[in-house]
């Protein structure tokens, strides 16, 4: 997980969530991507809530490094995943709103999301456990994200 999110911020999976015309190979990746955000939520509950800092290259306008910056990030993968799912939903999500079902159901996954339920849950049926320990972490999370105002902004 962290070399698909490190090295590529995923771009195969929203390439396939948001352009794949197959309906089966969008459902499929996006399950594995549920399963996936709920293992590491629990993998990662020790640092889900940190902060780490991030130094990176920054480049001109000829592509030449023009020095370097330093950011705070989270330390969990998943807890990046996550942001970074969440800057597209105002972003690509709307330009394929057709096929973004898939890519919902990741969101979801991550707030109310266990490991057994991604397991059963093939659709976006609300048939979460909202008391498991994975459950209780990804919504405290979503909550610390302010997720309810970054949907209704979407929503609207």
């Amino acid at each position: 997980m962290t070399a698909v999110f490190e090295e590529y911020r995923a771009a195969d999976l929203f390439e396939i969530l948001f352009e794949c015309q197959d309906a089966t190979a969008r459902s499929a990746c996006g399950n594995l991507f549920k399963y996936l955000m709920a293992k590491l939520k629990i993998i990662e509950k020790d640092v889900l809530f940190e902060q780490e800092e991030f130094e990176f290259e920054v480049y001109d306008e000829d592509g030449n490094v023009s020095g370097k910056k330093k950011e705070l990030r989270p330390k969990a993968i998943c807890a990046r995943f996550f942001n970074h799912c969440l800057t597209l939903l105002n972003t690509r999500a709307p330009r394929h709103w057709s096929k973004f079902m898939d890519f919902l159901e990741i969101i979801q996954a991550f707030g109310m999301g266990d490991v057994e339920g991604t397991k059963r849950n093939t659709t976006m049926l609300p048939n979460f456990d909202c008391k498991t320990e994975e459950a209780r972490l990804g919504l405290k999370y979503c909550f610390k994200m302010g997720m309810i105002e970054r949907i209704t902004d979407f929503i609207l």
